[in-house]
């Protein structure tokens, strides 16, 4: 950026910032303002300016200059203006350009001097203790207007980093050696004769007109939504998670049993404690339906077949909570003594008592 500073009513100084890392002082405040004692760590003096200029009546047209070109051996190497902003990368060997000249940065110690504003090639006479005149520009040329308006004769050797613009209008007499990334807009007209090699991730929208000849070797997932038209020869080796909706066809060929066998001895609640019971006795063993079927059920919590001599069970205990004794019941024996209440929550473990059976 260049800024200028009045001098007087009819003269102004011209100051230009510096490149980095210099030009950080150009945005440093007033003590670093051009003209300041600290100004010069920022700031180039350019030159003057007075009165105003008239605009131009039309635009200048821009001309491009000329490149000045220097060759190492046959390698052409590109020679830039001198800049005073470029003097702190001015190192020995260094060539710059005043106009179409070319000068050379001297060895050590004296490259230093080409780093000094009072040593700018051309101007006056002590550049010549840091510079050498190295010759002229060569291979000067001027960029051309436009690109060329027809391709060249040859393709290239290699094939472009980007892909053309548009596509060409003949397919190439070659496949491409990997498919490509999106599917064709247009599907084939036939299906290939081959099936692919590896099957496709996704069923397709719409089923088969007929079913395969072999079943899948794996089950599905999930349950088909409606039932087979044939029942399976036989059942399945593990029960259903959850009932079905609807009954079954036919009745069970026994009713479900409504009592659970506990353990062996009398019948106890969870407090130890013992029911007020019936007594049914029979010349033949009783079995637990038998005995079930004979206890009156009003209040019955449970009942116990009992072993009276090892051999045969022959006898039938019911058991009711405490002051629920049934009425009219025709026992052979009625034990009301007992306090226990609530369901039947174990037995007493004497083996001589007979089994105990919760309802």
């Amino acid at each position: 950026d260049q800024v200028s500073v009045s001098v007087n009513d009819d003269e102004s100084v011209v100051y230009e910032c510096k490149s980095w890392p210099n030009g950080a002082y150009c945005n440093s405040g007033a003590d670093f303002a051009p003209g300041t004692d600290s100004g010069n760590l920022g700031w180039i003096k350019k030159g003057f300016c007075d009165g105003t200029l008239s605009p131009t009546k039309a635009p200048i047209a821009y001309e491009p200059e000329a490149k000045c070109r220097w060759y190492n051996g046959t390698k052409a190497v590109t020679i830039e203006h001198w800049r005073d902003s470029d003097r702190s990368t001015y190192v020995a060997g260094t060539r710059v350009r005043k106009g179409t000249n070319i000068y050379k940065c001297k060895n050590w110690p004296y490259f230093l001097w080409c780093q000094t504003n009072n040593y700018e090639p051309e101007v006056g006479t002590t550049w010549m203790n840091a510079w050498t005149k190295a010759g002229e520009c060569k291979g000067q040329f001027e960029p051309t207007a436009s690109p060329s308006a027809s391709p060249t004769g040859s393709p290239s050797s290699e094939p472009s980093s980007e892909p053309s613009s548009m596509p060409s209008e003949l397919p190439s007499s070659l496949p491409s050696s990997a498919p490509s990334e999106l599917p064709s807009s247009n599907p084939s007209s036939a299906p290939s004769e081959l099936p692919s090699s590896n099957p496709s991730e996704s069923p397709s929208s719409l089923p088969s007109s007929e079913p395969s000849e072999l079943p899948s070797s794996l089950p599905s997932l999930a349950p088909s939504e409606l039932p087979s038209s044939n029942p399976s020869e036989s059942p399945s080796s593990l029960p259903s998670l959850a009932p079905s909706e609807l009954p079954s066809f036919l009745p069970s060929l026994a009713p479900s049993a409504e009592y659970t066998y506990v353990g062996v001895g009398s019948c106890q609640n969870a407090n130890n404690e013992y029911y007020d019971n019936l007594l049914y006795t029979s010349g033949a063993p009783y079995t637990a339906d038998e005995c079930f079927s004979t206890c009156p059920k009003s209040n019955l919590v449970g009942f116990r077949v009992e072993d009276t001599d090892s051999n045969t069970e022959n006898t039938c205990k019911c058991y009711y909570s405490d002051g629920s004794l049934p009425t009219g019941h025709g026992a052979d024996f009625v034990e009301s003594i007992w306090s226990g209440t609530g369901p039947v929550a174990k037995s007493n473990d004497v083996s001589i008592q007979g089994k105990c059976y919760k309802v």
